[in-house]
């Protein structure tokens, strides 16, 4: 049994020995790789680029806008709204473009008249251009360029924040929805006088759009504040009833300076 045994074991040593070294001398077998051609390629995705923001119009787009008859109304009213943004922007880039719109504008038209409305604070100013402002309109109710009329309001500035409310348009309701009607607010940006230092410029460009009357609005007034003048050819000074006694009314400042005084809310 012992021998019957130990042949066994030799025989199945042999057998295992002979599988091994078939199994050394075969190659083993790659893996399979995986078929790219029927696959479906996936595009990475697509990010959205945004599109910058439009250039702004140069000053010879303006200007050819605010002067080229075959302009419509409504392209001018917003190359007028845009050159105003130009002259009173304090961005160094823009002052050259402004110097040089500014010098190309054509004079005004001998018909063109600029009216300052100055007065305190609470006298009455934008009501009372509500309905001055109809009654010139009404008063020519013909379509034509001659007949527009632009209104520049002057609102003060916060010296804490810089910001400015520009309420004056609110009290014009009416005014402001007729369409041979311009209305725009400024902000006096810290200058004093009333007006901004742009406003001579911004009138000059109202009259290259077309409007030949003008009102200019100031910011409530004291007695010394008398740079209004210098940009009006008529000024209206808007005063309340109980300003003062005789000797208010002999004073000098702005009351000197007024070709017409009007009491309102008499």
């Amino acid at each position: 049994r012992i021998r019957n045994l130990a042949t066994l074991l030799e025989q199945v040593h042999l057998t295992t020995s002979r599988t091994t070294a078939t199994l050394s001398s075969s190659p083993i077998p790659k893996p399979e790789e995986k078929s790219t051609t029927n696959s479906k390629t996936t595009n990475p995705p697509k990010h959205h680029t945004p599109s910058s923001p439009p250039a702004p119009p140069t000053f010879q787009t303006l200007l050819q806008s605010l002067t080229c008859p075959s302009s419509s109304q409504k392209s001018r009213r917003l190359a007028l709204s845009r050159a105003i943004t130009l002259i009173e922007s304090r961005h160094p880039r823009h002052h050259s473009d402004a110097a040089k719109l500014l010098s190309l504008l054509p004079p005004p038209p001998p018909s063109a008249v600029r009216v300052g409305i100055a007065g305190p604070p609470g006298a009455g100013k934008s009501s009372l251009i509500e309905r001055l402002g109809q009654h010139i309109l009404n008063a020519a109710p013909d379509t034509s360029s001659s007949s527009s009329l632009a209104i520049l309001c002057i609102d003060p500035s916060s010296s804490l924040t810089g910001g400015s409310i520009l309420g004056d348009k609110t009290r014009m309701a009416s005014l402001s929805l007729h369409p041979r009607a311009y209305i725009r607010p400024s902000p006096t940006s810290g200058a004093l006088g009333g007006i901004t230092p742009a406003t001579f410029d911004a009138t000059s460009l109202c009259h290259a759009a077309g409007y030949d009357k003008i009102l200019v609005e100031t910011v409530g007034l004291g007695q010394s504040e008398v740079e209004i003048r210098m940009c009006v050819d008529v000024l209206a000074l808007i005063i309340p009833p109980g300003g003062g006694d005789e000797l208010q009314g002999v004073k000098k400042g702005i009351v000197e300076l007024a070709d017409v005084i009007a009491v309102n809310k008499a």
